[in-house]
């Protein structure tokens, strides 16, 4: 340490047996940390463009499901995808694949109503309504897909569906 009047260091005043007392390093060496800009305008058009990638992956999902594409299927869905039919049963993504290429689940058309995204980062959760026309019957139901971005690319990662309330007329 140098003794008052010496030196280039900053002096706050004498200290213990005439040295010089300085202050704080972190006071010295002031480093200003940039501060994140936000701006609402980019991070709003930047989430609309998540919104409609959502949704054409969607159709996508739609059309491989439709096509019956099981190779197409196993890139879409992630590795731990998660399927649970309105009917309770639930599939891994092997055995829902499975399904739909051998034609034990057939599906004639899917019309979505009342989508809604919703993005966090590399995650999205489209919610609505479906119906769907299938082999069996008419299933008119409410789901969540839930779409994860992995290695630069949106997967679906999970499917859960319930079948709509009945309206009743008073």
């Amino acid at each position: 340490l140098a003794a008052a009047g010496q030196g280039d260091r900053p002096q706050t005043g004498r200290g213990i047996g005439g040295m010089v007392s300085r202050p704080p390093l972190n006071d010295i060496f002031k480093v200003s940390q940039p501060q994140p800009k936000v701006d609402n305008m980019s991070a709003d058009a930047n989430k609309e463009k998540v919104v409609e990638e959502i949704l054409r992956m969607q159709q996508k999902r739609t059309d491989v499901i439709m096509a019956r594409d099981g190779a197409a299927m196993d890139k879409l869905f992630d590795e731990d995808y998660h399927h649970v039919h309105s009917s309770g049963s639930v599939n891994d993504k092997a055995t829902y694949i499975d399904r739909l290429v051998t034609g034990k689940s057939t599906y004639k058309s899917f019309v979505y109503n009342n989508v809604k995204v919703r993005v966090y980062g590399d995650c999205a959760i489209a919610t609505g309504d479906v119906l769907i026309d299938s082999t069996n019957s008419l299933l008119d139901l409410r789901y969540t897909n839930v779409w994860v971005k992995r290695d630069g690319n949106w997967r679906s990662a999970s499917w859960h569906s319930a079948k709509r309330p009945v309206k009743k007329h008073e």
